[in-house]
């Protein structure tokens, strides 16, 4: 993991155990310019595929300024309540004759937005989702 930040030319690499660590990068345009057109072009399979789904739909919303109000907030919040092991029910469908593949999600858990931090009150902790064994922050 160490060698994707030299790949990549962002981020960071944090040691947790010896055999474990974090990829992390925080700059948002290393986001939306590195990271997410990598796993584009080389696609993420499985259940993790429905995640990265989400964080790409995450980051269009903080991209588009939307996590600047609360309804842009709620839904950041509806869908990080939904991935990794809280995913209630999800399909991935592929088209073998188009090479195109389409990922929904059939039902997401009901999101208290009780005590969800308001506009400009998120500091430096953003908003953070893991992708593939890796720890990406989506602060703007």
């Amino acid at each position: 993991m160490k060698s994707l930040v030299s790949y990549f030319g962002c981020g960071r690499y944090v040691s947790q155990k010896k055999e474990f660590g974090y990829f992390i990068v925080t700059k948002f345009s290393d986001i939306t310019e590195k990271i997410i057109p990598f796993f584009n072009k080389y696609q993420v399979v499985g259940v993790k595929a429905l995640d990265f789904s989400d964080f790409c739909k995450a980051a269009e919303l903080i991209k588009n300024k939307d996590h600047l109000t609360k309804k842009g907030i709620d839904k950041i919040h509806l869908i990080k309540a939904g991935m990794n092991t809280k995913r209630i029910t999800s399909s991935i469908n592929s088209n073998s004759l188009s090479g195109k593949r389409s990922i929904s999600t059939l039902t997401r858990p009901i999101v208290n937005s009780t005590g969800i931090k308001t506009p400009g009150s998120f500091g430096t902790e953003g908003c953070s989702a893991r992708v593939g064994g890796t720890n990406t922050n989506l602060n703007p």
